[in-house]
């Protein structure tokens, strides 16, 4: 199965085939291009489509990415930022195969050329020696005739009596004349035929073949290229497969990580403030009151849209967070404790760090004899010993920091909702301790919205007559009962006794007290966790 033997006679359509073939591997070379520069501008714009979505500083200034859905999104736009990367990678592995097939296109153009420039000339050196064999060929037919027709006239004129001998002979030299030149053209026609024989055959039995076989090997080269190019162009994208993959599971591990429950958790987490909803609101009833008491009933009831809170103070005079709602307040609290104990805790691996390099170098100083200080990877001993110094008024301060805020912690107290203290199961009242509950609220009232200018006259009026028990009385919030005794030493705090029947007067609003009135008419705060609600 050859070229040579089964499309001898087909040069013209071997040259258009070929031809195609060349113009097929620049269509690949093109696709290439195109590809590369797909893929170049897909992973700039995958990445950049990823850069608008995610920033350094998003993680860090807004509390929303602390969820989970949040979280995992941020995840799985990395993992699309690293498929991009596999498209660079693509982009410039294949452009290594550009430059390969532009030099292979470039080898067969020249190779066709030279095989096609062959047989040309093959075949017009056949159809130059067929020309030669038909001129041969056509002088001896020409003077074939003319010998002929001189043959028969000099015997026409042999047998004609009335021709004379001279005409005769004349006849008779014409004749053999032209025999000879006959002879002589014959012998080269017989020459330029052997010629063109031996030529065609030799032509169309070795040496077009041997062309056209060379033509076959060179197609057959190209279709290999263009099957071993397209084999590469393969490996390329299966070796990026198992990364992509790597990154699909990634987007898949992150989409399993979405908890709602644990979102649903945190957002309760993060805006928790602690407070009880306000209580209903008093019937007040008009024309069966005295003037004073209807003026203090009504103070009374623009009172009860407003909230106990702690100073609202600017975040950068306020290390105790006392802004924030009590939760809140105390979540941020803990959090600085526990930056605390991590400083700690290098400071204290520092610590024995410097005192292991101290013993070292004063042994050192011991073996030699000498009391002139050491040095000890490049720090002296008194350096050692003031880095030493520093390291310990840095414990001590950072435990002292602790310490303020662990006390300040427990001075908060709890909400009722937030605390589930054991005390609560195994509470005796010799187990109380009061001087580990926070301090009453001052009676300060802070307004859940602005106040005007017009209104301030009002809360200053209230504020002088809240502990009047007129008004203390319709302002009731239900009974409850004393769990255990209260001292009640502090100031705006109410002493109570263990199963003491008590009227509620103000829930507690998540500093830990609530106030109350008693059977006797007093008044004051004590510790929520001391009373049960009837």
């Amino acid at each position: 199965m050859n070229f040579g033997v089964h499309l001898w006679d087909q040069y013209e359509n071997l040259s258009q085939y070929t031809d195609k073939g060349i113009i097929f591997l620049e269509d690949i070379i093109k696709f290439l291009r195109g590809r590369i520069k797909i893929e170049i501008e897909y992973a700039k714009e995958l990445k950049k489509l990823v850069k608008s979505h995610i920033s350094t500083n998003k993680k860090k200034e807004d509390s929303y990415y602390t969820f989970t859905h949040a979280t995992a999104f941020i995840t799985y736009i990395k993992e699309i930022s690293d498929v991009a990367g596999q498209h660079d990678q693509i982009a410039e592995e294949l452009s290594k195969y550009e430059k390969d097939m532009n030099n292979s296109i470039n080898t067969y153009k020249t190779e066709r050329k030279r095989l096609f420039n062959r047989a040309l000339k093959e075949q017009a050196d056949l159809r130059n020696q067929i020309a030669k064999h038909d001129k041969a060929r056509k002088l001896y037919e020409k003077s074939a005739k003319e010998e002929e027709k001189a043959r028969e006239r000099y015997i026409e004129m042999e047998n004609d009596d009335l021709k004379t001998k001279a005409e005769v002979y004349n006849a008779k030299g014409i004749a053999t004349s032209k025999q000879q030149i006959c002879e002589s053209y014959k012998t080269d026609y017989a020459a330029e035929l052997k010629k063109t024989n031996d030529m065609q055959r030799t032509h169309y039995s070795i040496v077009m073949p041997d062309i056209y076989n060379h033509i076959q090997n060179m197609e057959e080269g190209r279709i290999e290229e263009v099957k071993n190019r397209l084999i590469s162009f393969m490996e390329v994208e299966k070796k990026v497969v198992p990364i992509l993959q790597r990154c699909i599971d990634g987007m898949e591990a992150c989409c399993k990580t979405i908890n709602a429950e644990k979102d649903i958790q945190t957002v309760i987490d993060l805006y928790r403030s602690g407070y009880t909803p306000n209580g209903d609101i008093e019937f007040v009833e008009y024309g069966t009151s005295t003037p004073n008491t209807t003026k203090k009933k009504n103070k009374l009831k623009a009172a009860s849209f407003i909230r106990y809170r702690p100073h609202q103070n600017d975040k950068k005079d306020d290390p105790f967070f006392t802004n924030l709602p009590p939760l809140q307040q105390k979540k941020k609290i803990n959090e600085k404790i526990v930056n605390f104990q991590k400083t700690l805790l290098k400071l204290n691996q520092e610590r024995s760090g410097l005192e292991k390099m101290l013993e070292v170098a004063e042994k050192g100083v011991g073996v030699e004899g000498s009391s002139t200080p050491k040095s000890h990877m490049g720090l002296s001993q008194d350096r050692m010993n003031e880095e030493l110094d520093k390291n310990r008024q840095n414990i001590e301060n950072i435990q002292s920091e602790i310490e303020k805020y662990e006390n300040f912690l427990r001075n908060i107290g709890h909400s009722k909702e937030e605390t589930k203290s054991p005390n609560l199961n195994n509470h005796t009242p010799s187990s109380v301790k009061t001087t580990s509950l926070p301090p009453p609220p001052k009676e300060e009232i802070t307004p859940t919205h602005s106040i005007s200018n017009n209104d301030s006259d009002m809360f200053e009026e209230f504020e002088e007559d809240y502990s009047d028990s007129n008004h203390i009385e319709d302002c009731s919030l239900g009974r409850a009962t004393a769990k255990y005794a209260f001292e009640g030493q502090n100031e705006g705090s109410l002493a109570i006794r263990d199963g003491e029947k008590l009227q509620i007067i103000e829930a507690d609003t998540g500093d830990g007290w609530t106030r109350v009135k008693n059977d006797s008419g007093e008044d004051g705060f004590v510790p929520t966790l001391y009373i049960e609600y009837d």
